[in-house]
């Protein structure tokens, strides 16, 4: 007898018809004594409305957003009872967003559970969440959980202060996580105290094969360099400044990499340009330092584990959608202070991997030189270019796709060849994986984390109790 159909947010005949629903009308005698106990859904959102649905839910509801999530969440807290629970799932950006933030504040005291889901649908692209609400019981907490798979797994109770100070709402995260980031924040400047962030230019257009000068774009930009280039612009292109490069800077890639094994992870790139003349598309972001600073100490914090752990955790709030590395997120990137002379270790140790990676790279590099001319090709595909990481039969079989190496004497000649250098390049790569972790002890210390704290956080640990005192 209860199962009422109609438009819930609108109660205007002239506007939704015969759909139009009055909540007095059909539920006197609950609205008349306080409400619903219990509100549970799934509300629609996303939906594209017309400008007379814009006006009504603008005069009707007064939030100043036409987001239907957020309707429906204001819709129902008023149908609810002091006391009572509300529980939708909804969008992941409930969390953290801005569009969000009237409503959130709104709701804040009252959150008592908020579950991260993820991607629940496969249709539905956006991430949600399950939010439950205790309206009349204001808490200092709430929990922490995470759907897996069917299950829902209890993380922690976040104090909403920690919230606060990270200026969204916590998701997927434990009570330990949240212990090591404020350790991280502590003592900490932002990012953007020390450098100036801003995106290259909107030049995709005018790239093109041939020309005098080298545009580069976010792929061009890795963690030891710069390599290869996007294409090439005429050089009486007109050229904004943000598409020259600064001294003193680094380059970041724009879009952050989303990492799914062997756990879910994200990867900055940020590296120290060794070419000067080069146009900066607007998939790259360059920081420019503002004062003493060097440029080695912040390549090593953005592409060290703990940076990248803490961001994609306490910035980002652990998403599935796209990344940007833009200001603001530098403007929440903590940093430990150290004069120049302190941050001297950080500037050696970049020096030390950087030079071992290139030596590295020589040695790839000259195999693959011998490939291409005894294949007689200009190139041997990306398989070939990362020979090291093949083992023998991985090896003849990406030979074969590009040279038709046959069997019997030839194939044993070029296993001879790859034999004899393969010990040597992984010799050569395992010193600069060694060096980098060296480089992470050195940053997990300057931030104060203890061997515990770091294997909470790592997941792939390689240094031993022993190595890291």
């Amino acid at each position: 007898d209860n199962i009422r159909c109609g438009n819930s947010l609108v109660s205007d005949p002239d506007l939704a018809g015969e759909e139009a629903f009055d909540w007095k009308a059909q539920f006197p005698e609950i609205l008349r004594t306080g409400g619903f106990d219990v509100i549970v859904g799934n509300p629609p959102y996303g939906a594209r409305l017309s400008k007379a649905e814009q006006d009504y839910f603008q005069k009707t509801y007064r939030i100043g957003s036409s987001d239907t999530a957020i309707l429906f969440l204001k819709r129902s807290w008023k149908l609810l009872r002091e006391d009572g629970w509300l529980c939708f799932i909804i969008p992941k950006s409930f969390a953290f967003a801005g569009n969000y933030r009237s409503i959130r504040e709104m709701l804040w005291d009252y959150i008592a559970t908020l579950v991260d889901c993820g991607k629940v649908w496969k249709e539905v692209k956006l991430e949600q969440v399950i939010l439950a609400l205790h309206k009349g019981r204001q808490s200092a907490v709430y929990r922490s959980a995470l759907r897996i798979d069917q299950t829902i797994e209890p993380l922690a109770e976040i104090a909403k202060s920690d919230a606060r100070q990270f200026g969204f709402l916590l998701n997927g995260v434990t009570a330990v996580e949240v212990a090591i980031a404020n350790k991280v924040r502590a003592g900490a400047v932002m990012l953007n105290d020390l450098v100036h962030n801003r995106r290259g230019a909107m030049l995709q257009r005018e790239v093109q094969p041939q020309g005098e000068l080298t545009a580069i774009g976010g792929a061009e930009v890795q963690r030891f360099g710069l390599r290869g280039e996007k294409g090439r612009l005429e050089k009486n292109t007109v050229l904004p400044p943000q598409a020259l490069l600064q001294e003193n800077s680094l380059l970041v890639q724009n879009i952050v990499a989303h990492i799914l094994y062997p756990v879910d992870h994200i990867q900055i790139t940020a590296c120290l340009p060794e070419r000067r003349q080069i146009v900066l598309l607007d998939t790259v972001n360059q920081l420019t330092i503002r004062g003493n600073d060097t440029p080695e100490y912040l390549w090593a914090l953005l592409n060290s584990r703990l940076i990248n752990w803490y961001v994609y955790c306490f910035i980002y709030g652990k998403p599935v959608r796209t990344m940007h590395f833009d200001n603001a997120v530098t403007a929440r990137i903590p940093v430990k202070p150290l004069a120049r002379a302190q941050q001297q270790p950080f500037v050696e140790m970049a020096g030390e991997i950087r030079q071992a990676h290139q030596q590295y790279l020589a040695a790839r590099e000259a195999f693959v030189e011998v490939m291409k001319s005894s294949l007689g090709r200009p190139e041997v595909g990306k398989r070939l270019a990362v020979w090291p990481d093949l083992d023998e039969a991985g090896f003849l079989k990406a030979l074969r796709k590009h040279g038709g190496v046959a069997d019997g004497p030839e194939q044993e000649a070029w296993l001879a060849r790859f034999n004899t250098r393969r010990p040597a390049a992984l010799a050569l790569k395992a010193r600069v994986e060694a060096l980098s972790d060296r480089l992470d002890l050195l940053i997990y210390r300057l931030y104060g984390l203890n061997y515990a704290e770091v294997r909470e956080i790592d997941y792939d640990m390689r240094l031993s109790p022993g190595d890291f005192d």
